[in-house]
């Protein structure tokens, strides 16, 4: 077996994020909606627009934000916003969509997800007036913001329609972590994760050394909640999987030699990356005959800055992001966070959903535990 230490950055943990959020006022630790949690911040400006759209649907209501939003492009005196932790290659397209669409132009600020709540903290803190409109990260980051109370209380049209939703963000595309096998090496694929984490594939699995959040879903959300059993028992499934098995550090990195065949199944490869494989010929499936359930999904979230001036169009971005964007998001094989859009999670899937705010509460519980687990896991890749 070969072994190496593994760290990777913390949700929560760098200490420039931490005192900034103690500089806002919000509890790095404490529940989002509890009682000791950061009250989302207040933007009348939004308020007013809400109030302005308020039971309007459809064309209807689009055609108000854009009357609204054009408005606001005409005296603001300066560009619209977005902060995202999305690639350029793919945040670009759809901003120039944006605009072709709707004639706003889209100033982009992308860096990596604790840059830009460090930014975003920083800014709002110091009334900056050119700061972040609209917020678009990580789920888990963009929980930081909501618990700092810098992200503006929203209702968006097709709230129904998308895969997670909270007071003040909403999804707008979704990591999803599967069960993926190479078909060349395993001819039964498991029904269960029961199966898949069992002794028949034993020699075959790899897992990927920093899916503490996969991991800790599985244990809580599954083994214990749908199953019955004790966290000291769902832990040890995991940790008897992880015997023998090959460690990977990084997702296109496991898919890779899975495709090669370098090991024959995996538990958390990500949908996007995977369909990507089958999409250049790869012997990879997921869902043939059927896919390992539930799938575990974590969201990917977009959200209004509380200190916007310009809410109309912040409120138009993000309902075009949910809704429009989709389509263009499925493009860049990443998975849409709208059911009804082409590659979506076809509804018939069962899900669970990471619970984002223990990921923030217990990451150094769950990273220690999943690092201990996987410790005896031959590294691949190095």
């Amino acid at each position: 077996m070969k072994h190496r230490s593994r760290s990777r950055v913390g949700l929560a943990t760098a200490a420039v994020v931490m005192l900034a959020l103690a500089g806002c006022g919000g509890s790095p630790t404490a529940q989002s909606g509890g009682q000791n949690a950061a009250k989302p911040g207040r933007s009348e400006g939004l308020e007013k627009v809400l109030a302005q759209v308020k039971g309007l649907t459809g064309a209807e209501r689009r055609a108000k934000l854009v009357e609204l939003a054009k408005a606001e492009d005409k005296t603001s005196g300066r560009p619209f916003n977005q902060y995202t932790t999305m690639n350029l290659d793919n945040s670009r397209p759809i901003a120039a969509a944006f605009e072709k669409k709707y004639g706003i132009k889209q100033e982009l600020y992308r860096a990596t997800g604790t840059t830009v709540v460090q930014r975003v903290l920083q800014e709002t803190r110091a009334r900056f007036q050119n700061g972040a409109d609209v917020v678009s990260m990580n789920g888990t980051e963009i929980e930081m913001l909501d618990r700092a109370g810098v992200l503006a209380p929203i209702e968006v049209g097709v709230a129904k329609d998308l895969a997670f939703v909270q007071p003040t963000w909403v999804s707008n595309y979704l990591n999803v972590f599967i069960g993926g096998w190479n078909t060349e090496q395993v001819t039964d694929p498991p029904k269960t994760w029961e199966e898949l984490l069992g002794s028949r594939f034993k020699g075959k699995l790899s897992l990927e050394v920093g899916d503490f959040d996969w991991f800790a879903t599985l244990v809580q959300e599954y083994f214990v909640k749908q199953k019955g059993m004790t966290e000291q028992a769902a832990v040890d499934v995991i940790r008897q999987a992880a015997k023998g098995a090959y460690g990977v550090d990084g997702h296109t990195v496991q898919n890779e030699l899975l495709a090669s065949g370098e090991f024959g199944i995996a538990p958390s490869l990500y949908l996007h990356n995977t369909l990507q494989r089958i999409d250049e010929g790869a012997p990879i499936a997921w869902d043939k005959p059927a896919p390992v359930q539930p799938l575990i999904v974590r969201a990917n979230g977009i959200g209004i800055n509380v200190a916007t001036d310009r809410p109309a169009t912040a409120l138009l971005f993000v309902e075009y992001m949910v809704e429009d964007a989709q389509a263009q998001i499925a493009s860049f094989h990443r998975t849409p966070a709208n059911r009804n859009a082409p590659g979506g999670i076809p509804t018939q899937y069962k899900i669970i959903n990471v619970d984002l705010d223990d990921l923030l509460d217990n990451e150094k519980k769950w990273k220690a535990l999943y690092e201990d687990v996987t410790r005896d896991a031959t590294i691949k890749g190095d």
